[in-house]
């Protein structure tokens, strides 16, 4: 009989009824009950999660929920077949109750490492690289016409990518090929 500070999970039944057992010979293997998602991060993107870091889980029916850093490991795993040095980072669940029912499945971890807010994005396909250097988007001026406008790109995601210019207003519409 063994009796543990916590609820722990049965994985496989080591000693079948009958075994000859002896003293420190184990016969069930147990994990955790608790509900976690464990990733090996690249040792090159060590700096890119930290304990205490909120992260977005895509679960296998493609809701997406939010996590939190618990652990990242401080020593480097070697890869398998050729696959570099990587970090176990586990991540809990800010709801658990969203993954009942799931167990060892597979699982998209999303970690944002920058972020900007408020400001202004078109489509990338709307940059117009210029011969002297810099980036430029094509403007409705009216009446058929248009003009380029300098523009200084800044982040891209989904498509889309920032842009900051003194002569682009919000709600100028801008010429996508």
């Amino acid at each position: 009989v063994v009796f543990l500070p916590n609820t722990v999970r049965v994985n496989d039944i080591l000693a079948s009824v009958g075994t000859s057992v002896s003293p420190g010979m184990p016969v069930l293997a147990i994990s955790s009950a608790d509900q976690f998602v464990t990733f090996d991060l690249p040792a090159g993107d060590q700096g890119l999660v930290a304990v205490g870091q909120g992260v977005n889980i895509e679960l296998p029916d493609g809701t997406d929920t939010p996590g939190t850093v618990t652990s990242v490991a401080s020593v480097a795993t070697a890869g398998q077949q050729g696959a570099g040095a990587s970090f176990e980072v586990k991540i809990v669940l800010d709801d658990p109750t969203v993954a009942a029912g799931l167990d060892e499945a597979p699982v998209d971890v999303e970690v944002i490492s920058d972020s900007v807010s408020n400001v202004m994005a078109i489509p990338v396909s709307a940059l117009v690289a210029l011969a002297e250097g810099g980036y430029a988007v094509e403007v409705d001026s009216g009446g058929g016409a248009t003009q380029l406008v300098a523009v200084d790109p800044g982040f891209y995601a989904d498509g889309l990518v920032e842009v900051t210019s003194s002569s682009l207003e919000v709600g100028d519409q801008v010429v996508v090929p």
